[in-house]
């Protein structure tokens, strides 16, 4: 998000999504997506 690699936090999520389990929903994506913000970008 910060390098301008997605333009916004719902690609970014989308993408997360695509990568993870099959079954994983949309709300376990922003959870990982959130998750990283917090570690990587304080």
């Amino acid at each position: 998000i910060y390098t301008g690699v997605d333009p916004d936090v719902f690609a970014t999520a989308n993408f997360v999504r695509n990568q993870l389990v099959k079954d994983t929903s949309t709300e376990q994506a922003y959870q990982f997506v959130a998750a990283g913000l917090r570690t990587y970008c304080p």
